[in-house]
């Protein structure tokens, strides 16, 4: 929602607390394949869904883009340079912790009225 050039989250439209608890996956990775498979389709939908209207093209454009194979054969090169990046983002952000230049912890979220109904 926006008011006055800014934008805002109505918490009571939010949905319950985005969290996934891995510690109930039980070592099956079965179950953490079907989770992240699903947590992918939920946020390319909602790109798909939105980014178009802030200039981006539209889905039918980008399922053309898709639907040839050029853009594929780059995917595992970009997929590692993510990953590294990705880790060593993780490794500065460990060290800056580690060293103490972190130190403000934020307050865990307040459990949403659908949560608490439940």
């Amino acid at each position: 929602m926006s008011l006055g050039g800014r934008s805002f989250v109505l918490k009571e439209l939010q949905p319950m607390i985005d969290r996934l608890d891995l510690g109930t996956w039980d070592g099956r990775i079965d179950r953490l394949e079907s989770v992240v498979d699903s947590m992918s389709a939920v946020t390319a939908w909602a790109h798909l869904r939105t980014c178009y209207r802030h200039g981006a093209c539209t889905p039918e454009e980008l399922q053309r883009y898709v639907a040839r194979a050029h853009w594929q054969r780059a995917l595992p090169a970009l997929a590692v340079r993510c990953s590294e990046r990705a880790l060593d983002q993780w490794s500065a952000f460990s060290r800056a912790y580690d060293s103490g230049a972190i130190t403000r912890t934020l307050p865990p979220p307040e459990p949403s009225r659908r949560m608490m109904r439940a």
